[in-house]
């Protein structure tokens, strides 16, 4: 299985890659995809994963929901360019651990990083 700091999955290529790119500069190691079951199909276990909420096929809140009840507790961070009130509280529930709004800061990413407690496997 391989190993790396995050998986970014969104179904937005411009997201995907502003992250990535972010996150390379950053000194973190990274992997996108573009649905949540390319993700579920890889054999990548990220540190964290950054997941947009609303997705065709599979939603992100889908995705953290196969994901804990396969034991799987990797953090969450959870994207969206609008959250519901129930959207919170599914994701509460399912020990989501960050919520960013989009269009969000390079610094709100790395804060919410920082504060679940990840840091860039070269430092």
């Amino acid at each position: 299985m391989k190993q790396i700091d995050l998986a970014i999955i969104d179904d937005d290529d411009a997201v995907r890659d502003s992250l990535s790119a972010l996150l390379t500069v950053s000194g973190y190691s990274s992997q996108s995809f573009d649905s949540a079951i390319d993700f579920l199909r890889s054999d990548l276990k990220p540190k964290v994963v950054v997941l947009d909420l609303y997705m065709p096929a599979m939603s992100g809140l889908e995705l953290v929901d196969r994901l804990r009840s396969s034991g799987d507790m990797t953090p969450v961070i959870l994207i969206s360019g609008e959250f519901k009130e129930s959207d919170y509280r599914q994701a509460k529930s399912l020990n989501v651990d960050k919520f960013l709004e989009k269009p969000f800061t390079d610094e709100d990413l790395l804060k919410a990083l920082e504060e679940i407690g990840t840091f860039p496997s070269s430092c």
